[in-house]
């Protein structure tokens, strides 16, 4: 499950990208879409965080939630960018309002995960190598937008 999110969320940051360089410097809604971009990011790093935690039942159900949050309002997100010069341009700062507030509901459940996965790595084998690289990435990843 992870793993098809983390998936999701980088097709979702590919086409938030495109759309925020099809933006004027200085354009309002600017700010709005890196601040969706840096949630995004945040979940991705949950995510790669998450497979450590195996096929917890409700761990898979929050997951689930968060992909599916994402799915439908990145699908939003690639429409005004296909349709950007005439009515997406209208449409993209209600969408992304809704991106993130809809982003900012998941943070809630995210503390108690993190605090889940301590306990679980503490307990059982820590990350490899290879896992720590990527988790490093993605929050280098989030350290660009500061």
């Amino acid at each position: 499950m992870a793993f098809v999110l983390v998936d999701c969320i980088h097709s979702s940051l590919h086409h938030l990208d495109l759309v925020v360089d099809m933006m004027p410097p200085g354009h309002w809604h600017l700010l709005l879409l890196k601040l969706v971009r840096f949630r995004l990011r945040s979940l991705k790093m949950f995510a790669l965080c998450a497979r450590k935690l195996g096929n917890d039942i409700s761990l898979g159900s929050f997951l689930a939630t968060i992909e599916d949050t994402v799915r439908r309002n990145a699908e939003k997100i690639h429409i005004i960018h296909l349709d950007f010069d005439s009515t997406g341009r209208a449409n993209l700062k209600d969408a992304a309002d809704k991106f993130e507030e809809d982003i900012a509901r998941l943070y809630g459940g995210l503390d108690e995960w993190y605090a889940t996965l301590l306990d679980t790595t503490r307990q059982s084998s820590p990350f490899t190598t290879n896992e720590v690289l990527e988790i490093i990435g993605s929050f280098q990843e989030n350290l660009v937008e500061f």
